[in-house]
């Protein structure tokens, strides 16, 4: 009855916002990423009570268009400055993608457009972006938005949320959406209505760049046009191969069920029945990708949605032979998250209960897999990849352990000293974590002010203190943020936190009384 449940999108996407909300409350701060840029950009336009023009260091910054920054100021707005306030609107929009992932399936015909729906959520690539302040999740909320509105004949609703889309990331995305469209119907060159809806688009797309034009034109140009489009025509950041097999990777934990499918032919029937809106949706943009040479892996999240609904036409109660090796594939690399979570668990990495209650949803996904239950699969598959989230935010909770402690015993005001202003700084990240602004001091002279108000400076490892003499220091131990997370010294030395060849040391200095 719960599992039948679950074909009203109401239920599934209640189900998903509650899982992804309750594995952010409380949490700390996450890993990484481009969300430090994003973040701190956010705070310093929620500061400035400004919503027109980014700012970066208390400077104009066109690195990326408003909107994932305008979605992380109206969570601090109704949530107050946290790590919840800065990621929910990520999970609304991961939901959003689910609920048009279940609509256009339920267009489609697929058998289980629910399914789809869950699958979509389910994998490591969604977890990732949908908990994230990152875009990526965005750009596939409008996508199939748009796409849902043009399958609903909806062409004008489809074109205004191509012109929101050019707000997320830039204008890359509406283009290829416009010109998919011609590969599913060419037709449509012939309808004045489809010309006016994009006429329409555009102006829906421009209006921040014109509004924002008008008063820092040059910096825009500088920044957003020549650096951060036209400039990456000639950067190569990876490979054909670390494209498509980070997207591949970003399917876990049911991309065997995809490969199950490709060697069925009532299977294959059945994705030939919407090849063409798969093709249309996928072929130009993942050809784009892979040819242009700045190739990071997360071009290729927003095809998920595809490879979800093929997924959920899989007819996994075929026991076939390649079902049975994909069996055995799964239960190895199983046995190797076995070992690397007991390995986190005795490194004082993770509790105990993570690494329970991830190899129970292994289970439960494996008993799914061998019995043909596609639900059992894609909720079992949810719980994973929130799991393994909330593991990877335990991380997070040591990483800033030293900074939450200081915090909480002493009231006075924290400010990052901040002698180059480099864009990867974490000051957002922090003041997301302890849950209020950190000041920023760009001068020696700001420093020694600071301080004799009785305020608190983080400093990093390679900064020099002048004053020591004159100034109390807390170590704050972190994870080395320009080395990966260290796996194999996990495995093979079985590294505890802590361990000097892993972490680096903050410091953050008072003024002796």
């Amino acid at each position: 009855m719960i599992l039948g449940s679950l074909k009203n999108p109401f239920v599934f996407c209640t189900f998903i916002l509650i899982l992804y909300s309750v594995a952010l409350w409380g949490m700390s701060i996450p890993l990484t990423g481009d969300q430090k840029v994003y973040i701190s950009i956010a705070l310093e336009m929620l500061e400035k009570k400004q919503w027109i023009i980014p700012s970066l260091f208390n400077e104009p910054n066109f690195l990326k268009p408003p909107l994932q920054y305008w979605a992380t100021i109206v969570g601090w707005k109704v949530f107050g400055i946290s790590v919840f306030g800065a990621l929910i609107s990520s999970v609304l929009a991961l939901v959003g993608s689910a609920f048009f992932t279940f609509k256009i399936g339920t267009i489609l015909k697929l058998k289980n457009p629910e399914i789809a729906a869950l699958l979509f959520a389910s994998s490591l690539g969604s977890m990732t972006y949908g908990s994230t302040a990152q875009m990526e999740v965005w750009i596939v909320f409008f996508f199939l938005a748009s796409w849902w509105a043009v399958l609903e004949s909806r062409i004008t609703l489809a074109f205004m949320m191509v012109g929101i889309m050019a707000w997320v990331k830039g204008p890359l995305y509406p283009v290829l959406f416009t010109m998919s469209l011609l590969v599913w119907d060419l037709k449509l060159v012939k309808i004045k209505k489809f010309w006016l809806s994009i006429i329409f688009g555009v102006i829906v797309g421009l209006s921040w760049y014109f509004l924002a034009a008008q008063t820092n034109q040059k910096e825009m140009l500088n920044q957003f046009l020549y650096s951060e489009n036209i400039g990456k025509i000639s950067t190569v950041h990876g490979s054909i191969m670390g494209l498509w097999g980070e997207f591949l990777f970003s399917l876990f934990p049911w991309l065997g069920v995809i490969i199950v499918g490709c060697f069925q032919n009532q299977t294959r029937d059945a994705w030939k029945k919407n090849q063409k809106f798969y093709l249309s949706y996928t072929l130009l943009s993942a050809i784009f990708f892979t040819v242009f040479p700045y190739r990071v892996n997360s071009y290729l999240y927003f095809l998920t949605p595809i490879m979800a609904m093929l997924a959920s036409e899989v007819d996994l109660e075929i026991n076939s032979k390649i079902k049975k090796i994909n069996l055995l594939l799964y239960s190895i690399f199983y046995s190797l998250i076995f070992i690397i979570l007991v390995r986190l668990y005795l490194g004082q990495w993770i509790g105990i209960e993570i690494v329970i209650g991830i190899l129970l949803s292994f289970f439960v996904f494996l008993m799914g897999f061998v019995r043909g239950k596609i639900k059992f699969v894609a909720l079992s598959s949810l719980l994973i990849v929130n799991l393994v989230r909330v593991s990877a935010v335990e991380i997070g909770e040591n990483d800033f352990a030293g900074l939450k402690d200081f915090a909480a015993k002493n009231t006075s005001e924290l400010a990052f000293y901040i002698e180059s202003k480099d864009i990867w700084h974490e000051f957002g990240l922090v003041s997301a974590a302890i849950g209020k602004s950190v000041q920023r001091l760009y001068t020696k002279q700001d420093l020694v002010s600071f301080l004799a108000l009785g305020g608190s400076v983080i400093v990093q490892d390679e900064q020099k203190i002048l004053f020591e003499k004159n100034v109390r220091c807390v170590d704050w131990n972190r994870l080395k943020r320009r080395t990966k997370f260290p796996i194999q010294k996990l495995l093979i030395e079985g590294v505890t936190w802590g361990d000097p060849a892993i972490t680096r040391v903050y410091r953050i200095c008072t003024a002796s009384q």
